[in-house]
């Protein structure tokens, strides 16, 4: 099971030791260390298909799946490597410590691969 944010072991940005985030406008508060893949959406029926969760348009938003029990529907995250994005699908595999990013590219999707990364939780 994952961890649900605003519990103690999520991680304050003082814990860092450098700023990622400096040319960010909004400053992160906690972040989560989840396992990152990577997904581009598809418009059959396959992959969820075309429309996410919240009903956006995969094939034009910068958006991730998450486990809507770790991180809300909504939530505006910040990603290294990958930039803003919004928590705006799920995924039946995507569960805990999890999140799937949208690439807009088979080849971008190949090349992230599978990290460990810091989600930065914005507010």
């Amino acid at each position: 099971m994952g961890l649900a944010l605003g519990t103690s072991r999520a991680h304050a940005p003082q814990d860092l030791p450098s700023q990622p985030w400096a040319n960010v406008s909004v400053k992160p508060t906690p972040y989560l260390v989840m396992k990152a893949t990577a997904y581009v959406p598809v418009r059959r029926g396959i992959e969820g298909g075309r429309w996410t969760k919240t009903q956006r348009d995969g094939r034009a938003s910068h958006g991730v799946a998450v486990d809507p029990r770790i991180i809300p529907l909504g939530t505006k995250l910040w990603i290294p490597g990958y930039g803003h994005a919004q928590a705006d699908d799920i995924g039946s595999a995507i569960q805990g410590n999890r999140i799937d990013l949208r690439m807009q590219s088979w080849s971008n999707m190949r090349r992230w691969g599978v990290r460990e990364v810091p989600v930065y939780i914005l507010r």
